[in-house]
């Protein structure tokens, strides 16, 4: 029974929220992307606690598509609320994604419901 709800019942609010930035509708429409043709990009977006207070998560995916490493530069405005910039990845000496690898992070955007639209930009950076 445990095995059953960790497998099939606790991952259902994060497929939620995935469907609802995949199905689009009236909460998601005013998105924009620009996207370099060297990342794969998946995001995911959810509501958790963050310092006391119901809050938009944003789960950022990026595998590095080049032959080389690479640093990107992610941008994410919401359309009704704050914005988010992050260089990725955030450390490493030097702090790069290597070909064909991924990096995964989780940004809270300090905002209390599903915002009407976001603006999303990704691209690559020097890192030296």
């Amino acid at each position: 029974m445990k095995r059953f709800f960790l497998r099939w019942i606790l991952p259902l609010p994060l497929l939620f929220s995935i469907g609802l930035a995949v199905a689009g509708g009236d909460v998601w429409a005013q998105n924009t992307y620009d996207i370099t043709p060297k990342a794969d990009v998946k995001m995911a977006f959810y509501m958790k606690q963050w310092q006391g207070k119901p809050s938009l998560h944003l789960e950022l995916r990026v595998k590095n598509l080049s032959d080389q490493p690479e640093r990107f530069k992610a941008y994410f405005d919401l359309v009704d609320g704050p914005s988010v910039v992050a260089y990725i990845p955030i450390e490493g000496k030097p702090p790069v994604v290597q070909p064909k690898a991924e990096f995964t992070w989780t940004y809270p955007l300090y905002y209390g419901s599903f915002p009407k639209g976001f603006d999303f930009k990704i691209e690559v950076v020097p890192y030296e």
